[in-house]
C-alpha cells in the first residue's frame, strides 16, 4: 500500500537519498565486482539511481526498487565494460584513475583477484547471490530464469572460484551430466541454508558417499562460498551519494501509483512488437528486467530435474538511462521480403509492401504513354529505319486526341472506363 503522501517523500532528490541511504553501498559495490574498476562502478552507480527513478514509483511497493537498483547496477556495469572495450582512451584514462584509487586503499583480497579472473556472468551471479540479500527462489524470479538452474550456475561459479583461488581444476571434473550438476545445486542450496526436504538432503547424501571426489568438490564449493563471503564491502566513494541523487534529480520520475497516464498517440492493432507497455502497478512487482544474463535451454533443464518457475524472454528496461545518444533504430535489410512476419508499427509507416510501389509505377507509366499519345497523335510517323536525327523537331505540338482504339486499350491497362 503506498506511504501516506503527508510523510512519504515524492521529491526525485528525497527519494534518491532515501534509497542511496538504504543500498548505495550495495550498489556500488555491485558495479565494482563486476567490473572491478572503481571509476566504471562509480559512474554504473549514477547510471543506475537514475533509471531505477525513472523506472520506480516512489510509493512503489516496499522493496521493488531494492530489487530493480540490483538489477540496474548490474546492467550499467555491463554497459561500461562495453564501453571500455570500444574505447582505448577512456579505458587508460579509468585504469589511471583505478591505479590512483587502490593505491590509497588496503590491498585487495586474494578473492578480488580470482573473482576478477571469472567470466562476467559468473562474476555477475556470484555478486547477486552474496550482495543482494535475495534467496533463490527471489534472484530467479527477479532474473525470469529457472530456479534449479540458478542454483546449477551458483554451484560451479564457485567451484571455478575455488580453482582460481587454488590452482586446482576440480571444475573440469564435474560431469555434464543431471545426477552431477543436481547435486552441486543442492550443494549450493545446502551452503546456503535453503535445501530443501528430506528426499532433496538424502540425495545430495548419496551423490557424495557415491565417489570421494564428489566430497573434494562440495568442499571446494563451500570453502569457495565462504571466501566470498568473507570479502568485505568497500565504502561508497566520498562524492558518490550527491552525484546519485543529483543523476536521479536530472530525470523525469515514474508516475505515483494511481496517477491517471495520458492516452495513447496512436492506437496500433496489439501484437508481439506493436503492443503499447503497460504502466507499472504494485502487482508487477520484480518483473521489470534489463535483460537477464543467466539464460538456460530446456533441455538444461530436464537434465537436471529440479521443478522451477518457466522460463519467460527477459523483459528490456521500460526506459534505461543510456550513457551515450540513443541509438538509431535499426531495420531489417532492405532484401526482406518477408511482410508476414511482425513487424514494428514505426516500420509499416515508413516502408510500403513492394506490390503497392510496384502498382504505382504501373499507373504512372500508363499515364505517361496516355499523355504522350495524345501530344503526338497528329504528327507523322516516324520512320522505323531512318529515325530521326539529332536536333530535328516535329512539325507541331497542337496534336489531335488518340483515336478511340487507342484510348480503349490504354483505359483498360490503368483500369479506368475507356472515355
Amino acid at each position: 500500500m503506498p506511504a501516506d503522501s503527508e510523510s512519504f517523500p515524492t521529491s526525485p532528490a528525497a527519494v534518491a537519498a532515501e534509497r542511496f541511504d538504504r543500498n548505495g553501498v550495495t550498489a556500488y559495490n555491485l558495479a565494482l565486482r563486476l567490473t572491478g574498476s572503481p571509476g566504471a562502478a562509480w559512474y554504473a552507480t549514477i547510471a543506475a539511481f537514475a533509471a531505477v527513478t525513472e523506472r520506480v514509483p516512489a510509493d512503489a511497493v516496499a522493496g521493488v526498487d531494492d530489487q530493480d537498483l540490483v538489477l540496474m547496477s548490474c546492467w550499467h556495469g555491463r554497459q561500461l565494460l562495453a564501453q571500455v572495450a570500444a574505447d582505448p582512451a577512456y579505458a587508460e584514462q579509468l585504469r589511471a584513475h583505478d591505479a590512483a584509487t587502490r593505491a590509497a586503499q588496503e590491498p585487495d583480497p586474494a578473492v578480488a583477484g580470482a573473482n576478477a579472473a571469472l567470466g562476467i556472468d559468473q562474476r555477475e551471479l556470484l555478486a547477486m547471490n552474496g550482495l543482494s540479500g535475495l534467496d533463490h527462489a527471489a534472484l530467479a524470479g527477479l532474473l525470469h530464469a529457472d530456479p534449479g538452474l540458478l542454483a546449477v550456475m551458483v554451484a560451479e561459479s564457485r567451484v571455478q572460484l575455488h580453482d582460481l583461488l587454488h590452482g586446482t581444476d576440480l571444475s573440469a571434473r564435474v560431469g555434464a551430466g543431471g545426477d552431477d550438476r543436481r547435486a552441486i545445486a543442492l550443494a549450493a542450496l545446502r551452503q546456503d541454508g535453503q535445501l530443501g526436504g528430506p528426499d532433496a538432503q538424502a540425495t545430495l547424501t548419496d551423490w557424495i558417499a557415491a565417489d570421494p571426489s564428489h566430497d573434494e568438490i562440495v568442499a571446494a564449493l563451500e570453502a569457495a562460498g565462504d571466501a566470498y563471503r568473507s570479502w568485505s564491502l568497500a565504502a561508497a566513494p566520498a562524492g558518490l551519494r550527491e552525484a546519485a541523487i543529483g543523476a536521479a534529480s536530472a530525470v523525469t520520475p515514474a508516475p505515483l501509483l494511481g496517477t491517471p497516464q495520458p492516452p495513447a498517440v496512436e492506437e496500433m492493432p496489439a501484437g508481439e512488437h506493436d503492443r503499447p507497455v503497460e504502466p507499472w502497478s504494485a502487482t508487477d512487482a520484480g518483473s521489470a528486467d534489463p535483460g537477464a544474463t543467466v539464460e538456460w535451454s530446456s533441455s538444461d533443464v530436464a537434465a537436471l530435474g529440479l521443478e522451477g518457475a518457466p522460463i519467460r524472454p527477459a523483459a528490456r528496461p521500460s526506459a534505461p538511462v543510456p550513457l551515450d545518444d540513443d541509438p538509431v533504430a535499426e531495420w531489417p535489410a532492405d532484401g526482406d521480403d518477408d511482410y508476414d512476419a511482425p513487424l514494428d508499427g514505426r516500420r509499416d509507416r515508413e516502408r510500403a509492401p513492394r506490390w503497392h510501389i510496384a502498382l504505382v509505377g504501373v499507373l504512372l507509366v500508363a499515364v505517361i504513354v496516355v499523355l504522350f499519345l495524345m501530344l503526338t497523335g497528329g504528327d507523322e510517323p516516324t520512320d522505323p529505319v531512318n529515325p530521326p536525327t539529332p536536333g530535328t523537331t516535329t512539325t507541331s505540338r497542337s496534336a489531335a486526341p488518340a483515336d478511340g482504339a487507342t484510348v480503349a486499350a490504354i483505359a483498360t491497362v490503368i483500369r479506368i472506363p475507356a472515355a
